[in-house]
Order: structure tokens, then sequence, then C-alpha cells
């Protein structure tokens, strides 16, 4: 492996690796959970 092929899938391997370093995904605040009885809607245009 030549030197420049190395130091790219190492810049590569840091760079994947960073993705998820700050953890999961948090709710935002002021989110309230939704109702058992109400079916979760992505987009609010559909309703």
């Amino acid at each position: 492996m030549t030197p420049l092929r190395m130091a790219l899938i190492f810049a590569l391997l840091v760079a994947v690796s960073a993705c998820g370093v700050r953890g999961p995904p948090e709710k935002p605040p002021g989110s309230k959970p939704p109702a058992k009885d109400e079916p979760f809607i992505l987009d609010p245009v559909i309703q």
C-alpha cells in the first residue's frame, strides 16, 4: 500500500468513526409523548 492510500483510508476511518460520538438522539426540550390511542403521523399536512 502506498502512503497516500493509507492516509486516505485512515482519514475515511476517522470520519466514519466520528459518527455517533455524541450518543443516541434525545428528545427536544418541551416535547410531550404522543397519546397511546393516537396514530403517529410524520407529516402534519396529511392530517
